[in-house]
C-alpha cells in the first residue's frame, strides 16, 4: 500500500464501492516522448494511406519539426519504423510520393514518404 500526498498533483483517485484506485499522474519526459512517437507513427500511417499506398508497402520517411519531435523519432525510431514499415529515413526532396503538414504534440511537422522496394 502506498500513500499519496493528496496535496500535490501526484494522485488522483476513483472510488467504486469498497475498490480505491490512486493512479501516479506525473508525465515524465520518457513518458511524453513516447507519445510524440505514438502520435507520429498515426500521422504517419494517415500519410500512407492519403497517398494509397498499400498496406504492405514499405516506405522511406522523413520528418522535418521541431527539436523535441525529432528526438522522440531518434528515441523510439525502432518502434515508428516497425509500425510504419519504415526500410530508410531519408532527407526531404521533392520527389516524395506523399507529405502532410501534421501537428505532433502541438509542433508544426511535415512528413514524406515514399515506397521502397520490399
Amino acid at each position: 500500500i502506498k500513500e499519496c500526498d493528496w496535496s500535490s498533483d501526484v494522485c488522483s483517485s476513483d472510488l467504486d464501492g469498497s475498490l480505491f484506485i490512486a493512479l501516479a499522474t506525473e508525465i515524465t519526459p520518457e513518458l511524453a516522448s513516447e507519445g510524440l512517437a505514438r502520435e507520429l507513427v498515426k500521422h504517419i500511417q494517415n500519410v500512407r494511406k492519403i497517398a494509397g499506398f498499400d498496406v504492405a508497402d514499405r516506405i522511406a520517411l522523413c520528418v522535418l519539426g521541431v527539436p523535441v519531435v525529432r528526438a522522440a523519432l531518434r528515441a523510439h525510431r525502432d518502434y515508428v519504423c516497425a509500425q510504419t514499415l519504415t526500410v530508410e529515413i531519408v532527407a526531404p526532396h521533392e520527389a516524395a510520393e506523399g507529405h502532410g503538414d501534421v501537428t505532433v504534440g502541438g509542433h508544426p511537422t511535415t512528413i514524406w514518404v515514399e515506397r521502397r522496394a520490399q
